[in-house]
């Protein structure tokens, strides 16, 4: 972050309200506590170089980037890779096909049940794009995805807003595209997955086994999670 005070005010334009600012904490926080990981690594020592390696590789995360110790950045799928069993081989079938490098002119975002950990056997990966020329997406769809097994390709419009909806099977996994004319994290599968995410961070471990139980029943993630808070849903 170049300019920490033009984020905040941008962040307050745009009515996002600021729980917590930038401060100078006087332990200096988090990152410089991981920055001292290693410097102090030889007092470390009696607990183990399993330990040390742990703490190091957490540095090393969170200085590239990749590692929130409280929210990922669901936009990017680089945290699938330290995930759960699913979330990696989702990521080695992703990654290993160049589905979201053959997108990425589309903003594709990873969405759904398997990110946020909650996914039962036969989940898909959906992933959302940002679609204004339909055309020149759909050839883009046939030319890299048409030989997949069980590839589907649709589109209608609904509420006056086009849309496109990819099928396909890749690596064992089915994967779902879904195109609209708005950016992916305005998209309701983005909403709804991080409504779902903030409730599990406050259900913790007893949400997702509720909620897991109720997809199990065909109701969807969205009305499951609706269910923990009482909430109405859209489906």
């Amino acid at each position: 972050m170049d300019d920490v005070d033009l984020c905040l005010e941008r962040m307050k334009d745009a009515g996002f309200q600021i729980e917590y600012g930038p401060v100078d904490e006087p332990w200096g926080g988090l990152g410089d506590f991981l920055s001292g990981i290693r410097s102090a690594s030889w007092s470390l020592q009696p607990l183990g170089t399993n330990f040390i390696t742990f703490l190091s590789t957490i540095h090393r995360k969170w200085n590239d980037g990749i590692l929130n110790l409280w929210n990922p950045d669901f936009t990017r799928i680089s945290y699938f890779s330290y995930g759960n069993e699913r979330q990696k081989d989702a990521y080695r079938v992703l990654t290993d096909g160049k589905i979201m490098d053959i997108l990425q002119y589309y903003h594709p975002v990873l969405v759904g049940t398997v990110p946020i950990g909650i996914d039962l056997p036969g989940s898909d990966l959906d992933i959302l794009c940002e679609v204004h020329d339909f055309h020149r997406f759909e050839e883009l769809i046939f030319l890299s995805f048409q030989d997949c097994d069980e590839f589907r390709y649709s589109s209608k419009t609904v509420n006056g807003i086009p849309r496109v909806v990819v099928n396909f099977r890749c690596g064992g996994w089915p994967i779902e595209i879904f195109g609209q004319p708005v950016p992916t994290t305005r998209q309701n599968g983005y909403k709804h997955m991080i409504v779902e995410h903030r409730i599990l961070q406050i259900w913790g471990n007893s949400g997702r086994r509720m909620i897991r139980d109720s997809t199990s029943r065909d109701l969807t993630s969205e009305r499951a999670a609706g269910n923990l808070e009482k909430l109405p849903s859209d489906a």
